[in-house]
């Protein structure tokens, strides 16, 4: 049984509810041209360091009530959400979604608890280094992963520098440098509008309610199967 802990409301629910609406943009605007698509992408960028922060805090404040739980539900619906997400991103070389991402990070925490690879740190920083040089998209899923590592090592001491290491692993994991600066640079930028997202979710906290724990697990993928279906019924009409 998770403890009572699982159930209280930390202030993030309303930031959660802002990354989702920013998600559903970014999936349902993909397809729509380039000029739509790009705006979803830009306005999403926070989407993700949002996730990874919310996962990080929630994680650390009932370890052992909820990891495994946790690692259960990302692997579960990681899987599932896999196929629409694949169909997706056709266009594109294979990648992995962002759940199993998340669900690296969650397994990731539990082995530094276990085994103590807080010592490893040093290496940790370049290895990071070296794989979001050497590819763009598989190094975002290592960023985000080892960056919700590094994160956890400073909560609840520090939220707000464990909120700084994601918001870093997300730069870097994006190579958004490396991108067009016409595009990279308004992209990193846009990341650090999780900031004050998280700061306002914490100032109307008493007015959002707590999101069932099964409403992310559920609305990732039906996002990319809603986005899927527009783009079948578009390709139809022309």
């Amino acid at each position: 049984m998770p403890s009572k802990a699982a159930f209280r409301n930390d202030g993030n629910d309303f930031a959660k509810l802002a990354a989702c609406f920013f998600m559903a943009i970014n999936h349902l605007t993909l397809h729509l041209g380039k000029l739509p698509a790009l705006q979803g992408f830009l306005v999403s960028r926070m989407v993700m360091p949002i996730f990874a922060f919310i996962l990080v805090s929630r994680l650390m404040e009932d370890f052992d009530g909820r990891n495994l739980r946790l690692q259960r539900n990302l692997l579960f619906w990681g899987i599932i959400s896999q196929v629409p997400y694949t169909y997706f991103n056709r266009a594109h070389h294979f990648t992995t979604n962002i759940l199993l991402d998340f669900w690296a990070g969650v397994v990731l925490i539990a082995l530094s608890r276990k085994f103590g690879f807080r010592a490893r740190a040093p290496l940790i920083v370049p290895g990071l280094l070296l794989t979001v040089t050497m590819n763009s998209y598989f190094g975002y899923s290592a960023a985000l992963s080892i960056g919700m590592l590094i994160a956890s090592w400073f909560v609840p001491k520090s939220k707000a520098l464990a909120a700084a290491v994601i918001l870093a692993a997300a730069v870097m994991g994006n190579n958004l440098f490396l991108l067009k600066p016409a595009v990279g640079i308004p992209a990193a930028l846009c990341l650090f509008l999780a900031i004050p997202l998280l700061i306002l979710s914490q100032e109307v906290k008493n007015y959002v309610p707590r999101l069932p724990k099964m409403f992310f697990y559920l609305f990732y993928p039906a996002t990319y199967v809603i986005a899927n279906l527009i783009d079948l019924a578009r390709i139809t009409m022309k």
